[in-house]
């Protein structure tokens, strides 16, 4: 019974256009630790490398990202070293998964020159995505709002009011579910395939999406010079019908050999990837 009065709030509450205002609300009351730290703040200046870079706090998804993992301390820290050291300012860097652009604008910021493509399927992700780029100035980004995965075309994923961190691709809308949305498609060889400047490093955090997104890059990971910085999930990866050993076993295939490094999150996996 209750699950029926639940289902039929949400249909009223979407018929009458104020399902998402009401779920930003409750999203925002659930963060309002973070939120109140920015209270009348519109960005947060993190200092990193010796550069500021800049994130938006506008909005409660935002002020939690960066109240909980930037607030006086280096996200991934050791992520941010390892692509210090391997890239230049003459690469091509591919941020799949970009989320609000964590890695993006940091390396938009503190390697003047580089080039950066970012792919981002979360509307609202997407949206601050872009507004960190506008915030740190970065002209040379090119951004993409949809899914990477082995095919180009559309696919789905659960809808959010805010942001988002964890957003999993759906093969189809079962039951023509309301809160599912569609979502364009691209594999990465087709979005690369007329562009004269190919990726020279790929950074894949995707929600279990992995071998989807490897299998749609097979052109370019023939590519001896290529680099791959990958978060495995083990647990979403058994979703798509896929694991951990079959992604290594795939690179291993195109000769590239695997370096872990060091993770905080002990569900998941950071490995380095290079040939």
């Amino acid at each position: 019974m209750k699950k029926v009065f639940k289902e039929f709030t949400k249909s009223l509450l979407r018929k009458l256009g104020l399902l998402r205002w009401i779920r930003k609300v409750l999203y925002s009351r659930s963060k309002n630790n973070f939120v109140a730290a920015f209270q009348g703040v519109s960005q947060y200046e993190y200092k990193i490398r010796n550069r500021i870079v800049k994130f938006s706090v506008e909005d409660p998804y935002s002020a939690s990202f960066v109240g909980y993992y930037l607030n006086n301390k280096v996200y991934e820290p050791e992520a941010v070293e390892l692509l210090a050291q391997q890239l230049t300012p003459h690469d091509v860097f591919v941020d799949v998964g970009a989320n609000i652009g964590y890695f993006t604008v940091v390396l938009g910021v503190c390697m003047p020159g580089i080039k950066l493509v970012a792919f981002e399927m979360g509307h609202e992700n997407f949206r601050i995505l872009e507004r960190n780029i506008e915030l740190n100035g970065l002209t040379d980004v090119q951004t993409f709002e949809g899914a990477v995965s082995d095919r180009s075309g559309t696919l789905f994923h659960q809808d959010s009011a805010v942001g988002n961190a964890v957003l999993k691709i759906m093969e189809e809308n079962m039951g023509n579910n309301p809160d599912v949305v569609s979502v364009k498609s691209v594999s990465l060889d087709d979005f690369f395939a007329a562009k004269t400047e190919k990726p020279t490093f790929i950074k894949i955090d995707v929600e279990g999406a992995e071998m989807k997104v490897l299998q749609g890059m097979s052109g370019l990971l023939k590519n001896n010079s290529l680099k791959l910085l990958i978060e495995i999930h083990p647990k979403d990866l058994l979703e798509f019908g896929s694991s951990r050993a079959e992604v290594l076993d795939y690179l291993a295939g195109f000769s590239f050999t695997i370096q872990p490094v060091p993770n905080n999150d002990r569900k998941n996996e950071l490995v380095f990837a290079w040939k």
